[in-house]
């Protein structure tokens, strides 16, 4: 009878203790028809001879385990992985020792050492595996579910589970978890290692919480580009950026991240990795690789994590990543200083790009802005046949490359920033498959398609700024650029109507007789007053928006950023020994004066900060307020088209443009060969003062709502200066007191 007990705990049944029961086995039982013995005597060796069973079935998902690592084809719903491995290592020795107790029991039966009155009892052998009661029938519960949900527990997500488990008041049960929880941790370790200090990831399975990242459409693909880029603030994959389009070549798969790995400590991971990694693959470019000694301090403080032994491995989850946490956070500190000697400091200054930034993505270089929308003009050309099927909009035009890079080797002819080499850096570039949500990227080419501002940064600059960063400063050139030409518009028609109006000179053979009705000398006046009214109501709103955004936005914000990274900047400036002590009394002077010295990744929030408020306060989030400006510019834009045709025609100035032939083919055939009213643009005027005084009382409306009552109804958070644009607008009360009276006529 010892001998079958001894087989069935190493999971052997025999002639006594049978399978049970036959079909559907779920235990190892004594047959129920075998003699001699007492019901709590068939019930204890029962009880033992379910552990044998436990221990079969744990044993063989083990020998499973083991057999798919030499496996090529391996089944998605099955358990597989590196960490599948770590736990099938893990329950092996788990399982030794219980082999061992085995052992252990045969010899101290063998020796008679447990002997009573010539018998062993039951009650001994059941003592010597007490422990295994409660820890196999946990283990097998443990396996069962990872069998039923191999994909829910996958990868890192495995460690969730363990962790689960580990919250027992049963101290035999959770040193083993936790031992089991230290192998598996290893994997982790060992791939993190991998990842910060070599910036290599090996994960074919596909169970690491950083995974390469899904290559996105171009810009020049995209329809989604050309939205208003709302300001991100949340996650890790937002952060930070290595390849030329502003994104890291991986992002974090959050569904893999462990429960007791913090967010922020997973972003720091990938920060880290993604910094090497750019060295590595930049190093045939001669910059500067990682130190040496630097690169042997971060591998040994990560050793410290796996070379854990004896009472270390029993220690909880929550310290052993609050140690993980420590060492990141040193990798990332002396990665980070490190970083900030390369990007923001010496050769790649990074306050000369944000000055290139200013310049011509923030229309800093008017002038050349000013080049920029004559030469657009002159590309795009004023008249063109409009789409049959939306007359509002021009068909599209395919311009080549060469065209494009033409406009900015011309538009800086004459300007300040003609010999300039950052220019060489900037392009501008189509939209393909475009969807006109937004008309912003249309206006410099007069509709006929749209732009961008494409700058070309290469290592290091990409570490420090993010997709989200370019495309708002894109945004904003876009709206900026239009903003710019409604303005130059509109000051240019001040030259065909400064010499008054003389169509009826030219067209009906003006005389002194011929003054009757709406040919007469006083209607002449009211038109010519009407047209000079639009203009002033027009040029009034457009110059308050640009002082609002030049003077009261970007001016301050763009000041107020760089004084507050300016300390920062010259503190890490010194880099030699010899010059460490200067810099120590630089730091000191800087604390004394309140001045904040932040790191690199200070420095690269505060950035996103200013470009975010910078898109904020320029009124452009939430989209509406964006569409409502751009309707305001369309009108205006619009307004100007009607003028330019009028004094083209010689209504206005007496002196008609030479046209060429396809333009007046176009015109015939529009029916400007027809006899037609040569007054009606009157009324079109009259219509456009119409349709701008209602867009911008809409405006002003929702505008003053958001900034006196303080409401997010529409704004997420107020913009900046509200109260100030709102004051210039309206300075004598015209839109508080037209918009009274609107309401007031309504109810």
């Amino acid at each position: 009878m010892l001998h079958e007990l001894l087989l069935v705990l190493s999971g052997y049944p025999g002639d006594v203790f049978t399978p049970s029961p036959a079909e559907h086995t779920n235990t190892f039982a004594i047959a129920a028809d075998f003699p001699l013995l007492h019901d709590a005597e068939r019930a204890a060796l029962n009880r033992l001879a379910h552990l044998g069973w436990l221990y079969s079935q744990i044993d063989s998902f083990v020998r499973s385990i083991r057999n798919t690592a030499t496996c090529n084809a391996i089944e998605a719903n099955t358990p597989h992985g590196s960490y599948v491995q770590a736990l099938a290592v893990a329950l092996n020795s788990v399982l030794k020792q219980y082999r061992e107790a085995i052992i252990d029991c045969e010899k101290r039966i063998l020796e008679k050492q447990d002997h009573l009155n010539g018998a062993v009892p039951i009650i001994y052998i059941a003592s010597t595996f007490s422990k295994w009661f409660t820890v196999l029938p946990a283990l097998k519960k443990l396996i069962a579910e990872i069998e039923e949900h191999p994909v829910q527990w996958h990868g890192c997500r495995l460690l969730n589970l363990i962790v689960k488990k580990s919250y027992t008041g049963v101290v035999d049960l959770r040193d083993i978890l936790n031992d089991i929880l230290h192998q598996l941790h290893i994997v982790m370790y060992k791939q993190i290692t991998s990842w910060m200090i070599y910036g290599h990831l090996s994960d074919p399975w596909q169970e690491f919480f950083i995974t390469p990242r899904q290559p996105l459409p171009s810009p020049s693909t995209s329809n989604a580009s050309l939205s208003p880029p709302m300001p991100s603030t949340a996650t890790g994959n937002d952060h930070f950026t290595t390849n030329s389009t502003g994104q890291f070549d991986h992002c974090l798969e959050e569904k893999l991240i462990p429960s007791h790995i913090p967010l922020d400590l997973a972003e720091s991971i990938l920060f880290v990795g993604e910094i090497v990694k750019t060295v590595r693959d930049n190093s045939s470019a001669q910059i500067n690789s990682l130190p040496k000694n630097m690169i042997d301090h971060h591998l040994e403080l990560l050793l410290q994590l796996s070379s854990a032994s004896g009472r270390e491995k029993h220690t909880t989850s929550a310290i052993k990543v609050l140690q993980l946490q420590n060492i990141v956070n040193t990798i990332r500190r002396s990665t980070s200083e490190w970083i900030f000697h390369q990007v923001l400091v010496g050769e790649h200054d990074i306050l000369r790009y944000l000055k290139s930034f200013k310049d011509f993505y923030l229309l800093g270089q008017g002038d050349f802005a000013r080049n920029l929308i004559e030469e657009g003009d002159r590309l795009a050309g004023p008249h063109i046949e409009p789409d049959s099927n939306n007359p509002e909009r021009r068909p599209p035009v395919r311009y080549g490359r060469r065209q494009m890079d033409t406009l900015i080797q011309r538009a800086q002819i004459g300007c300040l920033c003609e010999d300039w080499p950052e220019l060489s850096k900037y392009s501008i570039r189509s939209y393909r498959g475009y969807d006109p949500v937004y008309s912003f990227p249309s206006f410099l080419l007069n509709d006929t398609a749209p732009v961008l501002l494409d700058y070309h940064y290469r290592w290091p600059l990409n570490l420090f700024l993010t997709s989200d960063d370019m495309q708002c400063y894109n945004f904003l050139w876009e709206f900026l650029i239009s903003l710019k030409k409604v303005q130059s518009k509109l000051n240019s028609l001040w030259v065909v109507l400064r010499g008054g109006w003389s169509g009826i000179r030219s067209e009906k053979g003006f005389s002194e007789t011929y003054q009757e009705g709406s040919y007469s000398q006083e209607s002449m006046k009211q038109r010519e007053r009407l047209v000079w009214r639009v203009r002033s109501k027009m040029l009034f709103w457009i110059d308050a928006l640009w002082y609002h955004v030049q003077n009261d936005v970007i001016n301050p914000s763009y000041a107020s950023f760089i004084e507050s990274i300016r300390p920062s900047l010259e503190k890490h400036a010194v880099s030699t020994e010899n010059e460490m002590m200067e810099s120590l009394e630089e730091e000191n002077k800087y604390q004394r004066s309140g001045a904040q010295i932040m790191d690199f990744e200070q420095i690269q929030r505060a950035h996103k900060a200013y470009v975010n408020g910078l898109f904020r306060d320029c009124l452009l989030d939430p989209p509406g307020s964006a569409r409502c400006l751009q309707n305001i510019l369309e009108v205006c834009l619009k307004y100007c088209q009607v003028i330019c045709e009028v004094d083209d025609k010689g209504d206005w100035s007496g002196r008609k443009r030479a046209q060429t032939g396809a333009e007046i083919v176009a015109k015939w055939t529009r029916g400007f060969g027809m006899d037609k009213d040569p007054l009606a643009w009157v009324d079109e005027v009259l219509s456009i003062e119409q349709e701008f005084a209602a867009a911008t009382a809409y405006y002003f409306k929702i505008l003053s709502r958001a900034g006196m009552s303080h409401e997010h109804d529409y704004f997420e958070e107020v913009p900046a200066h509200l109260d100030l644009f709102l004051a210039r607008l309206d300075y004598n009360k015209w839109f508080s007191v037209r918009r009274h009276h609107v309401e007031a006529g309504r109810r």
